[in-house]
């Protein structure tokens, strides 16, 4: 057997993402043809660790995509791989009326991939567990996100006319 290694990116073979949660981390793996593109984890929050068993899984898809968006965004499709049944159809349904609100919050965010959610026994998820097992500590990986988000906010703000600017067109004469 050989030692796992990292697979360089090949923007034309297929995508998968597994993802995995434990009681206290989440772990996900990207991968190309069954083997490692790229690694990453993380611990739950005070407030994730109370999540039902479901939403958690949820998160943890979801947080994946995120975490992996540079080499999803754009992709016609990939699997989104989780060990959780129940959730497959929540995640391959485009209708969020139905879906716990916590799920459809989170289902949101993942719009803006093409993800098809696929079940696997657990056993066969091993990297992502182990992952999830033993989550990694830094606070920093979250901080790329919200500063992304918060960007994203603030260039909305800035595109939208200002309310001088409205008045002043209410009073231009006809």
């Amino acid at each position: 057997m050989t030692s796992p290694t990292l697979m360089y990116y090949d923007v034309y073979k297929p995508m998968a993402v597994s993802a995995d949660v434990s009681s206290y981390g989440i772990g996900s793996v990207l991968m190309q043809l069954w083997r490692p593109v790229a690694y990453c984890s993380q611990c739950l929050s005070d407030a994730e660790n109370r999540y039902t068993q479901i939403e958690k899984e949820c998160l943890a898809s979801v947080w994946a995509c995120e975490r992996f968006e540079k080499y999803l965004y754009g992709l016609e499709g990939f699997k989104l791989i989780s060990d959780h049944k129940p959730l497959v159809p929540l995640m391959n349904s485009k209708d969020l009326d139905n879906i716990p609100i916590r799920c459809q919050r989170l289902l949101m965010r993942l719009m803006r991939f093409n993800p098809m959610a696929e079940c696997a026994l657990g056993k066969t998820l091993v990297i992502a567990d182990m992952l999830s097992r033993s989550p990694s500590r830094d606070t920093q990986n979250n901080k790329g996100m919200h500063t992304d988000m918060e960007f994203y906010v603030a260039y909305i703000i800035d595109s939208m006319p200002s309310m001088e600017q409205k008045l002043a067109a209410s009073e231009l004469p006809q």
